[in-house]
């Protein structure tokens, strides 16, 4: 009868671990960009460093916790690196936040709303992402449109005011999520 009990206990933590894995970031497979043109040339940068934090189960994504460190972001260009950076009030605001108390799985599909914080503005958005499972690991993919004004960024100008940053902007997004539990070995 003891062994019984204790097989049921360890049955139901074990159904609860798989039904609300926690997963993070595999960023070897995992790139996030900004693209924007301004009234002279299109330009881009890359996020170095970023953190996501959730747990999966077969219907939706909860407790999504996703962080960009501003200073991370880079052009490949030092004087444009120092106005995104200026724009973007990182002394003060160092990251961009977006959370989500749930977002669902439909299909392909991830669907939801979440609150996203850039430069101390906070605003919800409604966002949908492509999302594909493969063995232990979900691929996330999208693009999410902005604009800099709605949440208080002054698009950054240069050359005495003569190359103006439109105030569209892209967030492209491309998310390896590895469970905290599955460890790939290479043997």
């Amino acid at each position: 009868m003891r062994n019984k009990v204790k097989t049921t206990i360890l049955l139901f933590i074990f159904s609860i671990s798989l039904t609300a894995q926690g997963y993070k970031v595999d960023k070897e497979n995992s790139q996030i960009s900004i693209t924007g043109t301004s009234n002279i040339h299109d330009w881009s940068a890359v996020v170095r460093e970023y953190e996501f934090s959730g747990k999966v189960n077969s219907k939706s994504i909860s407790d999504i916790c996703f962080e960009v460190v501003v200073k991370s972001i880079k052009s490949g260009k030092s004087g444009m690196d120092k106005n995104i950076y200026k724009a973007l009030k990182s002394d003060d605001f160092p990251k961009i936040e977006f959370k989500s108390k749930t977002l669902k799985i439909k299909g392909s599909e991830i669907i939801g709303k979440g609150t996203l914080t850039i430069a101390g503005q906070s605003k919800d958005i409604n966002m949908s992402f492509e999302f594909i499972k493969r063995n232990h690991i979900y691929i996330v993919s999208g693009t999410i449109a902005l604009k800099m004004t709605d949440y208080g960024v002054d698009p950054p100008t240069t050359a005495f005011g003569i190359i103006k940053t439109r105030d569209e902007i892209k967030l492209e997004v491309l998310l390896s999520l590895k469970s905290e539990n599955y460890i790939i070995s290479n043997n």
